[in-house]
């Protein structure tokens, strides 16, 4: 396995030309059993891209080619410049790669996600997945928690493109160029595999966290924050960096130095950094991001050093450098090359000493998942290092890079002072001041073992008053657990966060309180019931709302005890509600309840077949049902072909 690559400045087909047609000429390219072409493009006109994968099929046809054209950058990186193009070959011994598009119009994050794990697992020996989004918005999170979900160990990298494109070749092959039409709603995927290929992957983010840790207690949209700490978003600028949001555009040179930083655990028990850094803000004070941001999540600032950055990037090559590579692909935030600027050249330097050919591409933001930690981020690099067949006997000769010092007489940049005074300041920490932060760690470690305390016993007496509630009912056993057990998962399927899923949990749990108002004997009657007593019936989601109503810390418990019953055409009860005039959480239980419903035993029949079940809930959609969570309902019927989803 060899990798080659070319920049091309200014591009000319005659430039274009000569670099494919040296490619032609290398002995592995006529011996490889696969080659990877990674395009990176600066130039948008859609004749002169077409014109390129024209020429790269002619003259190296086992290219298989992916790609991005991405914008402009705000500074000159030198390899961000109209028409430069860079080209990356990777030629494998053996078939290492598979290429897969999915078009992501009418998929919800859930299904792109189980798609993406279906790719995986479909898969003998897979070593990493890189994925290329050409959507926005999307929650990433979610996408990742459900490929990853039986792939834990297997690292999933790559970028997403926000106003970018990506490109592959259709089956016709036309060229697809089209950000904003119907290629921009595009996820591609690049599945490495192979029992002789051999993966590695590594995360740097650099950055020192520095500060409080504040909440997000407010958002307009997963990418737009109203509110932190309960106060305009902005104002955190204005009050520690000084830039006044009232009248001054956010601009990201004027926070590169201080991205924040969201941490989420690692399987290994440590804390992984991820950077948040908001593209504009509103006359509101609302900060505008490019990756999903949720309501309660905790972020800090950071502070960078460049010596600091290229300290822990050199850490990170070292231990590429061990693995010995022979290929190496990286992905690279923007902010990093906006902070280092004429400098950003030394982190690359470090990899290209251990791979001299070593790719790079960056997206509107980085995606990195690797056992259970990392998501959708900014401000970091991403490293995967790739060999086929044995480590190499002899390890390459580690080269460090020149970084820059100032000589005795010059003027040290300001910002590099400003960075250096705060890492003294935030070091004399250690001293006087660490004891008092070890103190404020145990007392929120502490609140949040009692917060957790609390909602285990929170939950013990919901569950409990659910049971006592099926109690009433001779014929049924558990039947408020298994319609929560439903609710939720048709909810996880359909995109719910983890804490809305635990939310309809225990709507599920309560749907049926108001039956406490219902005598026994109307609840088991085995035959027809009078007017009076189907009344009764009817009135237990009103009387399930009033009871749960005076729990005024959880309003949200109303909307399912309440509105259960009621029906898309209109014809439910109590209410008479229709369609979107529905909570979406009520529509959710209701198909939870009905399925439950029909599998279990009543009072009046036996519980139905199976097949019996699917044709009601399929006769119910759009009628009785919304079809979404009748779509789920059936879905999860289907999966279950030992009718394990019933009352047993």
């Amino acid at each position: 396995m060899i990798q080659r690559s070319f920049h091309i400045k200014d591009y000319t087909s005659e430039k274009f030309n000569a670099v494919l047609r040296e490619v032609a000429g290398i002995p592995e390219y006529d011996s490889a059993a696969q080659v990877l072409l990674l395009m990176i493009d600066q130039n948008w006109d859609t004749s002169i891209m077409k014109e390129k994968i024209r020429l790269v099929k002619a003259t190296l046809p086992k290219a298989e080619i992916v790609g991005a054209t991405h914008y402009d950058s705000m500074i000159d990186t030198g390899y961000n410049a109209p028409n430069n193009c860079i080209l990356s070959f990777m030629m494998f011994e053996n078939p290492a790669f598979s290429i897969h598009r999915l078009h992501l119009n009418g998929l919800r994050d859930v299904q792109i996600g189980e798609a993406a794990g279906d790719i995986i697992r479909a898969c003998d020996s897979p070593k990493c997945l890189m994925t290329l989004f050409a959507s926005m918005p999307r929650d990433i999170g979610i996408i990742l928690d459900t490929a990853e979900r039986d792939n834990p160990d297997i690292p999933i990298f790559g970028a997403q493109a926000g106003v970018q494109q990506l490109f592959t070749e259709t089956p016709d092959s036309s060229f697809v160029y089209d950000a904003f039409g119907i290629y921009n709603e595009t996820l591609l995927m690049v599945l490495f595999y192979g029992e002789s290929l051999h993966v590695k992957p590594s995360y740097n983010f650099g950055w020192t966290q520095v500060g409080r840790t504040m909440t997000i207690t407010g958002l307009r949209s997963p990418y737009v924050v109203s509110e932190i700490d309960g106060r305009p978003a902005a104002e955190m600028y204005e009050r520690y960096l000084g830039i006044p949001w009232h009248s001054v555009r956010l601009a990201v040179e004027n926070i590169s130095e201080f991205p924040l930083v969201a941490t989420h655990p690692t399987d290994a028990g440590g804390m992984m950094p991820m950077g948040r850094i908001p593209f504009a803000w509103t006359d509101d004070g609302e900060l505008l991001f490019a990756v999903s941001m949720h309501e309660g999540e905790k972020i800090r600032l950071t502070y960078g050093l460049p010596q600091q950055i290229f300290e822990t990037v050199e850490k990170d090559a070292l231990s590429l450098h061990d693995f010995s590579p022979q290929a190496l692909l990286m992905v690279i935030c923007m902010n990093r090359m906006i902070f280092l600027r004429e400098h950003e050249h030394i982190e690359t330097d470090y990899y290209r000493t251990i791979v001299p050919e070593a790719a790079f591409m960056h997206g509107n933001s980085e995606i990195f998942r690797y056992n259970g930690a990392g998501g959708e981020m900014h401000s970091a690099l991403i490293a995967i290092g790739f060999r086929e067949g044995p480590a190499e006997e002899i390890m390459p000769v580690m080269y460090e890079p020149e970084v820059p010092e100032a000589e005795a007489n010059d003027v040290i940049p300001l910002e590099l002072r400003l960075m250096a005074f705060m890492k003294a300041v935030t070091s004399d920490l250690e001293g006087t001041t660490a004891e008092l932060l070890q103190l404020k760690d145990n007392l929120e470690e502490e609140v949040e073992r009692k917060t957790l305390e609390n909602k285990n016993l929170s939950l013990h007496i919901v569950q409990t008053l659910a049971d006592a509630i099926d109690a009433k009912d001779t014929y049924t056993n558990g039947h408020s657990g298994r319609v929560a057990k439903y609710s939720r998962e048709i909810a996880r399927r359909f995109g719910y966060s983890e804490k809305a899923q635990d939310e309809i949990y225990i709507m599920g749990l309560l749907h049926d309180v108001g039956k406490i108002g219902v005598p026994d004997a109307v609840i088991n009657k085995p035959g027809k019931l009078t007017d009076e007593e189907f009344d009764a019936i009817r009135n237990h989601p009103v009387m399930g709302a009033r009871i749960l109503g005076n729990i005024k810390e959880m309003p949200q418990l109303v909307t399912g005890a309440r509105w259960h019953h009621e029906r898309i055409d209109g014809r439910g009860y109590p209410d008479k509600l229709a369609g979107d005039d529905i909570p979406e959480e009520a529509r959710i239980i209701a198909v939870a309840d009905a399925y439950d419903a029909m599998t279990s035993n009543r009072s009046y029949r036996r519980a139905m077949e199976q097949s019996r079940v699917r044709e009601q809930i399929e006769k119910g959609r759009g009628s009785q049902f919304d079809e979404r969570f009748a779509d789920i309902m059936l879905q999860m019927i289907d999966e279950d072909t030992d009718y394990q989803m019933r009352e047993i």
